[in-house]
This record gives C-alpha cells, sequence and structure tokens, in this order.
C-alpha cells in the first residue's frame, strides 16, 4: 500500500513538473506576432528573453507581423520610407510584474535632453562615445495622453539635427516616432539625407501573457559612393543603440 501510494505520488509530482514547463514555454512563445522573415535561432532567442538585432537592410523583410495599431503605423511608416539603410531590434518580456512597462517607456522617451547619455559604439574608432552630445526640446504640446516635441540634437558625425518626436499612447499600446527636420550632412561636407530621410521608431504592445518591444529604424540616404560603408555604418549602429538602448532599458 505504501508503494502504491509513494508510486503515484512520484507520478503526480513528475507530471506537475512537466505541466508547469510546458505553461513557462507557453508564456514565452510570444512570437506570433513575427512572420517567416524571423529566423529560427532568432525566434528562440526572443523567446528566451534576449534582445535581437535584425539588420536586413529592406523593409520588404520587415518580421513584425500584428494587427496592433501601433504595431502597423510603426511598419507602415518604415514602408512609406523606402530606407537604403534599414534595422530592427526585437524584445518580448513577460506581461507580470511588468505591469507599468507603457508608462515607464513613455517617461524615458520623454527625457530627451537624457539622450546625450545613450552609449554608442564606433566601429571606426573602436570605442564607446554617447549618442548625441546634447539635445534639447524647442516646443511640446499634449493632446489626450498623445505628445508632440520639436527637438535639436547634435550627432557627431552628421552634426546639429533638428527632430520631431511623436509619443501616442492607446491603452496598453505605445507608439514613438523620431523624425530629422533638417538635411543632415556627413563631417559637415557631404549632404547624405533630406529632411525626413531618418526615422527610429518603437511599438510597445501586448501578446497574450507577454510585451512585444519592437524598434525598427531606416534613412533615405542620398547615394555618397566613396562614403557609403561608413555612412551605412554610421546611420545603422546609430539606430540600433537608440532603439535597444530603450527597449533594455524599461524591461525587467
Amino acid at each position: 500500500m505504501h508503494t502504491f501510494f509513494q508510486n503515484n505520488k512520484n507520478i503526480f509530482s513528475i507530471t506537475f513538473t512537466i505541466l508547469i514547463a510546458i505553461f513557462a514555454l507557453t508564456s514565452l512563445n510570444a512570437t506570433t506576432s513575427f512572420n517567416k522573415n524571423l529566423s529560427e535561432s532568432d525566434r528562440a532567442k526572443i523567446n528566451s528573453g534576449e534582445v535581437v538585432i535584425v539588420n536586413t537592410g529592406n523593409t520588404k523583410k520587415i518580421c513584425l507581423d500584428s494587427d496592433n495599431k501601433a504595431a502597423i503605423k510603426l511598419i507602415e511608416t518604415m514602408m512609406e520610407l523606402k530606407p537604403a539603410y534599414f534595422a530592427e531590434v526585437i524584445q518580448v518580456k513577460p506581461y507580470r510584474g511588468n505591469e507599468d512597462l507603457v508608462e515607464r517607456l513613455k517617461q524615458e522617451l520623454l527625457n530627451v535632453e537624457g539622450y546625450a547619455g545613450i552609449p554608442y559604439w564606433s566601429v571606426r574608432h573602436e570605442r564607446y562615445y554617447d549618442l548625441y552630445d546634447w539635445a534639447k526640446v524647442t516646443s511640446k504640446s499634449e493632446n489626450a495622453g498623445n505628445v508632440q516635441m520639436k527637438a535639436d540634437v547634435y550627432m557627431s558625425p552628421f552634426a546639429e539635427v533638428g527632430m520631431d518626436i511623436t509619443i501616442e499612447q492607446t491603452g496598453s499600446s505605445l507608439f514613438y516616432m523620431l523624425t530629422n527636420t533638417t538635411k543632415m550632412y556627413y563631417e559637415e561636407k557631404f549632404k547624405v539625407t533630406n529632411p525626413g530621410g531618418m526615422k527610429s521608431g518603437i511599438a510597445v504592445f501586448r501578446d497574450g501573457d507577454n510585451w512585444i518591444l519592437y524598434g525598427a529604424g531606416g534613412v533615405d540616404a542620398l547615394s555618397v559612393f566613396f562614403l557609403r560603408d561608413r555612412v551605412e555604418t554610421s546611420f545603422i549602429n546609430r539606430i540600433k543603440s537608440f532603439t535597444a538602448y530603450f527597449i533594455q532599458k524599461v524591461g525587467k
């Protein structure tokens, strides 16, 4: 009799452990918001909570696939830009314990002056720099939780650049977009993009028991053939640094 109950106790324990493991795997599997353009290896990294950077260079290979309004708006913005350089940054976080994630991220994005402290790795010089030397808001308006700002930033080697900042919060979703409003010159000599040619965006939304944090950025750059590799590296690394910084900062 003792053996019977002991065996059943062991079976119950093993079954319970398996069910817990299955539930954990299911709760982490938030990649239903992504399509076949996301590789299996990146899908596995995302499900384990890692930040994944996808540098396809082409908006036709966007891996986000969601009917969330913030996500759709970000995808459409990038598609309309038709960038020469393009990258995505993705992370999945559990909703439980991060219920206030959207509000925390919004406050971080509103702190424009704090953008100057974002670390940026320079491939050319093999060292970290501040992404912006300085950043300041020149105007700000709010309406029903949505914010519109204009700002000036100094971003070497592109010097001073005017920016439009849009933050829209709808329920548990957040949309953010940063767009240049002035021409950008590489080392103050070679024009590399017109106003509206560089965009960095973030969309955050619920997917079941998880948050999807998705960043995307692109540049519709003018062709400067002898600077192409250097300009591409400068733009893409800055986009990655900016979006990954905020995505990592608010995750627990």
